[in-house]
């Protein structure tokens, strides 16, 4: 089968941030669940506006391990016995990058958030002193200078990039309360996660207020989100957001997979893991595990 170029494909959420669309919230008609969801909506309102608004104060190590199928290029092979050369097994490679990480915004558009990321080392080879690293990132973060800000951005891209998630980190903030109203929810039971009971809440985007862009071979389908929010039963506290899109490219069905977990850290909530898989035909091309940690609050003024 030929393979698809996973590389050009990517989850770009960041672009839709800064619209607010109206309507009507719509919700599962249960009767008996009616006041719970509405609880878990406006927590789920209330968790959006904090990491929007304390997720910039802080600095984090982004660990990002990427795992790719490759399949290789089809060749003529004449098979005389069965003893002659089998075709060739798909192998796996693995690469992991660690970098400095952080939320900000463009001074052109402070209402929208985006990644920002200062390579430390690649495969285990340093690329930049961590102490001085983190004085350059920090003078980026707080330049008014927007440039320096999409330079780092587009040079993070440049190192290979290109075929994983990004600006996912602030997917919670698609669903911010105004924005709420553009989804049906309904209760899915509960089950754990880790050590913890949680709240199950399926999530359909309504067409017309498409969020999720999907790149594949330079072209771009937008796509209804879809999804499930698993929250504390205790609180209805935000743990994990999940997400698919499914498309097709060359007539293969293809699935793109997200799963970002929130943690609280001071008075902020920050992503403490995303994990992103590129399945094309029910098989699994491309794994990006990102882990984030040692957060660190800072002065962006």
């Amino acid at each position: 089968m030929k393979r698809i170029g996973w590389r050009a494909c990517a989850l770009c959420l960041s672009g839709f941030l800064a619209s607010l669309a109206a309507g009507f919230l719509r919700t599962a008609p249960a009767q008996e669940t009616a006041v719970s969801l509405d609880r878990v909506l406006a927590r789920i309102g209330k968790d959006a506006s904090l990491l929007w608004g304390s997720g910039p104060d802080y600095i984090g190590v982004e660990t990002w391990r990427q795992k790719t199928l490759l399949t290789p290029p089809p060749r003529a092979l004449l098979q005389l016995s069965e003893d002659s050369p089998k075709p060739p097994e798909p192998r796996e490679t693995i690469h992991e990058t660690v970098s400095l990480y952080a939320l900000a915004a463009f001074r052109r558009s402070p209402e929208s958030l985006f990644e920002f990321r200062k390579v430390l080392s690649v495969d285990g080879k340093e690329l930049a002193d961590p102490g001085e690293a983190r004085e350059k990132f920090v003078e980026i973060l707080r330049s008014k200078n927007d440039k320096q800000r999409k330079k780092i951005r587009e040079s993070f891209l440049k190192q290979g990039a290109a075929g994983a998630a990004w600006d996912s980190g602030q997917t919670l903030l698609l669903f911010t309360k105004p924005r709420l109203r553009q989804y049906t929810f309904h209760l899915a039971g509960v089950e754990r996660l880790g050590d913890t009971n949680a709240v199950s809440i399926k999530f359909q985007q309504q067409l017309g207020s498409q969020s999720l862009r999907v790149h594949n071979s330079g072209e771009v389908a937008e796509v209804p989100l879809k999804g499930e929010f698993l929250v504390r039963e205790s609180d209805y506290g935000v743990l994990q957001v999940r997400l698919s899109a499914v498309h097709t490219q060359e007539q293969h069905p293809i699935v793109d997979e997200l799963t970002v977990d929130y943690a609280a850290h001071g008075d902020a909530l920050l992503p403490s893991s995303v994990v992103h898989k590129h399945i094309v035909a029910g098989k699994t091309e491309t794994e990006d595990l990102f882990q984030y940690s040692d957060w660190r609050k800072y002065r962006r003024q």
